[in-house]
């Protein structure tokens, strides 16, 4: 008798947004019933998001009341303890900062980069559900499996996996060992597929502004390409916008009925509330009318046009199997050197 598989429960994918420090931009987000979490960085003194000064602090009152209607509205929260490096940081200050936005209003998940911090926060929070940053670059089964294994529930893997469907099968699959495990995708995304860069661009401030107190050999260092406004990846042909791996709002429909993921994350969260909101509409509706582009990255990609609604529909279940082998498929640049402009 050949043996009958487990039938795949299918679910409607929800999303993970960000808090730029406009609540009433949460609510309208939070109204749609499309809204898992919200992630947040912690305010000024118990920021623990980035590797330089954060001048987008929000106060202790604004995150309190971000947690206290995420609570009521039975919406998580996560929050952003993923400096690239935490072992050198203030132990201590860390614990008692957590601690303290745990005893204000409850914090369900944190998201970290630094592997060795999980051992300490598993120790101190067990009852916190621990997430992987992108940044940890979890971009195989392999991987998936020992963060599984060191503690992680939820996992955002690396955005390179958003389009090898296969690998994202396995990933899932993990479910029948982990069953509690989530997986998170990052469905907006300024840097292209590949980049060299792409695990050190949030360092880029940090050494931006030991520059200022240094010689001019950090700028020789740097080189001159090295921007903060521009990905780091050497672009070779029109077709690497295409390739960049972001997920299109009519493309969700994809990973759900495949079963490909739990939740998109939506970026980001130093940009306005008129940008998210727009971001926001066109996920949540899974329709986007407009410069694909802008969508992604409204101040990168001003100045290069695409059609979204002109990509034609077999675009994603062609770029999820395909073998990467640019040199004999010309897929992308033929449907680059037609909508892009």
């Amino acid at each position: 008798m050949n043996k009958v598989e487990d039938p795949v429960v299918k679910k409607k994918i929800k999303f993970s947004i960000p808090y730029n420090g406009d609540l009433k931009l949460v609510k309208e987000a939070i109204s749609s019933g499309q809204v898992y979490e919200v992630y947040f960085a912690g305010p000024q003194g118990l920021d623990f998001s980035d590797s330089f000064e954060n001048h987008l602090f929000h106060s202790l009152k604004q995150i309190i009341a971000l947690l206290d209607y995420c609570r009521k509205s039975h919406v998580k929260t996560s929050l952003l303890v993923n400096k690239k490096i935490m072992f050198f940081e203030d132990l201590k200050k860390i614990e008692s900062s957590i601690s303290r936005l745990l005893g204000e209003g409850g914090v369900d998940s944190l998201t970290v980069t630094d592997t060795f911090l999980v051992p300490f926060l598993k120790e101190k929070f067990p009852s916190i559900e621990l997430q992987s940053s992108i940044y940890l670059g979890i971009d195989s089964v392999h991987k998936a499996r020992e963060a599984l294994k060191m503690g992680f529930s939820l996992l955002g893997l690396d955005p390179s996996v958003n389009r090898r469907g296969e690998e994202l099968k396995r990933i899932m699959g993990l479910k029948k060992v982990f069953p509690e495990m989530k997986v998170k995708l990052l469905g907006i995304l300024t840097c292209y597929s590949n980049c060299f860069f792409a695990s050190t661009h949030s360092q880029l401030p940090v050494l931006l502004g030991a520059l200022n107190k240094s010689s001019l050999r950090g700028c020789d260092i740097l080189g001159k390409r090295i921007s903060p406004f521009l990905c780091h990846y050497q672009s070779e042909d029109i077709s690497d916008e295409l390739k960049r791996p972001f997920i299109r709002p009519e493309d969700i429909s994809y990973y759900e009925n495949n079963c490909l993921a739990d939740y998109i994350k939506i970026a980001y969260r130093d940009e306005d509330s008129r940008i998210l909101r727009e971001k926001y509409t066109a996920y949540f509706n899974r329709s986007y009318k407009g410069n694909l582009f802008l969508l992604m990255d409204s101040t990168k990609h001003s100045k290069i046009y695409c059609d979204n609604k002109e990509i034609p529909k077999g675009f994603i279940r062609k770029v999820m199997n395909c073998d990467k082998d640019c040199h004999t498929c010309s897929y992308c640049r033929r449907l680059a050197l037609r909508l892009i402009k």
